[in-house]
């Protein structure tokens, strides 16, 4: 019995002395939200509705799935399907929201508060958190470079139109082509056409732009303090009224330039 009780001693002796086992992380489930961005220079896909997708620099023909509590780094680049969209938490409190159908380039993130992404195509809406005071944070297209300090906007490309909508819900965003340079405030927007921003006109804006903000603010809520970073799709078919209504507005500019012409 001695020996037994010995050999249960130096049993519970090495268990003791073992490494702990490694603990593994619960695995996270796509569309699930994941708390705002803890790392100083990536992203976080706080929330994803549908496909999403990214690449790297260093593989930009191979695109992989995007999930909630991946981590995006710089140098990279997501895109949505249709029917899709997918929400970004950046360090220090900013959030980027990429609709459906969009591409955007991610090129730097945090680097001495430094932010800056290329929107290729579709739209985004940003907040961005002017009480940290980020150095710089710029959205660029082929048409215009959109300069942020702190506010709530929201921009979208046409490649195939080349055209350029911007939106501003709070705070102010500043368009620049070269020396041409446009300021867009709150309840405003513009639309630069192939690049002419300095023909470009701000207003006031049109209602489905106004619909399209009061669905943001009351179906999502990660543009409010300590809000939660969940999307709802009712903010897509919000962004499809919009399309369809620059659709009216080409057909009714091309029929007023049709009756000009016979006119004339």
């Amino acid at each position: 019995m001695r020996g037994y009780g010995y050999a249960i001693a130096a049993v519970l002796i090495a268990l003791d002395a073992a490494p702990p086992l490694p603990v593994r992380p619960e695995p996270q489930i796509s569309g699930q939200p994941t708390p705002r961005a803890t790392s100083t220079d990536r992203a976080t896909a706080a929330d994803v509705i549908g496909k999403a997708e990214r690449r790297t620099a260093k593989n930009p023909d191979r695109w992989a799935p995007v999930q909630a509590g991946d981590l995006i780094a710089p140098d990279s680049a997501v895109q949505t399907a249709e029917d899709s969209a997918l929400l970004l938490s950046l360090p220090d409190g900013h959030v980027v929201r990429i609709g459906e159908s969009t591409t955007l380039e991610i090129k730097t993130i945090g680097q001495d508060k430094s932010f800056s992404f290329g929107l290729v195509k579709g739209r985004i809406w940003s907040f961005v958190d002017k009480a940290k005071k980020p150095t710089k944070y710029e959205i660029e297209t082929p048409s215009v470079i959109l300069g942020v300090s702190g506010t709530l906007f929201s921009a979208a490309r046409d490649d195939l139109a080349n055209e350029t909508d911007v939106s501003v819900e709070n705070g102010e965003v500043k368009l620049r082509r070269g020396w041409i340079e446009k300021s867009v405030g709150p309840g405003l927007q513009t639309r630069v056409l192939n690049g002419r921003l300095g023909l470009a006109v701000v207003r006031k804006q049109t209602p489905a732009t106004q619909a399209m903000w009061k669905t943001v603010g009351s179906a999502e809520s990660w543009a409010k303090p300590n809000g939660a970073l969940r999307l709802n799709k009712q903010v897509e078919a919000g962004a499809r009224a919009l399309r369809q209504e620059r659709q009216k507005d080409k057909a009714g500019a091309g029929r007023a330039g049709g009756r000009g012409r016979r006119g004339g």
